[in-house]
């Protein structure tokens, strides 16, 4: 778990591990140089499956990660940030199907949550049962491909750790995507992808995170880098073209939202016309925007943009 600045989400996140019914586990938190009351939270917590470091400078979510990866010593590897929490069966669901494949990353899917004064209050599931070219059977086994195919690319999986260490890979620098790119690579080094279609990840929507941050290029500038790895066969080839060109059409649609809000109809005009296909796209983003405000001010939680 990397942590930086977030002593208002810590112990929440950190109790949903812990309180987990798979109680056979360490957490390891990397606290990122935070500046705020994290340390005296971490140091608060008296549990021997519990560790904390700390970075004497901040380096970012994925460095911290690895920082953490290095020193655990459990065979698998699974991945929580400081602001959401698991379901307490989520590990032992998990590895009930990760032991049957231990040469694929096994992953569940992700309720995004609100975050009010009362809590986390779950929205709606971001992959769903047939994602990733799944029929909805579970659990599903897929390749890159399917992965790349999806419009989703946030996942929180489980790794077996001796792939991770016989593969050397690390994350990026990057703050936004770094975790996407590592999976990534994990599948260039041949590790393949099993989903589990149960919401058993809480994902909180928070202002001021880095995702929140995030340009809608970045995204993109991840996968660009990804897609020109050596050895990719032509069908992989081929799926990051096409996703790049989803992402860019993506990019097009933000640009256009935001022309539209502030009332620029000549600039929004000139968006549409280079990019036609956003109009397809535009009525189930608006509808799915709309929802999401409805239900956040029905809930009481937080925007994006607070």
């Amino acid at each position: 778990m990397p942590a930086y600045n977030t002593a208002g989400t810590l112990m929440q996140s950190i109790n949903s591990v812990l309180s987990q019914s798979m109680r056979d586990l360490e957490l390891i938190v990397c606290d990122d140089a935070s500046s705020d009351a994290s340390g005296q939270v971490l140091g608060s917590i008296e549990d021997p499956r519990f560790r904390y470091i700390r970075n004497p400078v901040n380096v970012g979510p994925g460095a911290s990660r690895d920082r953490a990866i290095a020193l655990a010593c459990a065979p698998w590897v699974a991945f929580i940030d400081a602001d959401d929490t698991w379901l307490p069966e989520r590990l032992e669901r998990l590895l009930s199907v990760a032991t049957t494949v231990p040469s694929r990353m096994v992953f569940d899917d992700i309720m995004t949550c609100h975050s009010s004064p009362e809590g986390l209050v779950p929205w709606r599931r971001l992959h769903g049962d047939i994602a990733f070219g799944g029929s909805g059977q579970s659990p599903y086994d897929f390749g890159l491909e399917g992965y790349l195919g999806s419009s989703r690319l946030l996942i929180k999986p489980l790794i077996p750790m001796s792939a991770i260490r016989d593969a050397g890979v690390q994350h990026s620098f990057r703050s936004f995507g770094e975790d996407a790119e590592y999976v990534i690579r994990l599948a260039h080094a041949g590790l393949e992808f099993r989903y589990l279609p149960e919401a058993l990840y809480l994902y909180r929507v928070q202002p001021g995170s880095l995702t929140a941050l995030a340009g809608p290029h970045d995204m993109r500038l991840c996968i660009e880098s990804c897609a020109v790895l050596e050895g990719w066969p032509d069908n992989i080839k081929v799926a990051f073209h096409r996703k790049i060109i989803s992402l860019r059409r993506n990019e097009a649609l933000y640009a256009l939202a935001d022309a539209l809000k502030g009332w620029h109809f000549f600039k929004a005009a000139t968006l549409v016309l280079a990019n036609p296909g956003v109009l397809i796209a535009l009525p189930r983003r608006a509808l799915i925007y709309f929802s999401y405000q409805f239900h956040r001010r029905r809930h009481r939680g937080a925007s994006r943009a607070d």
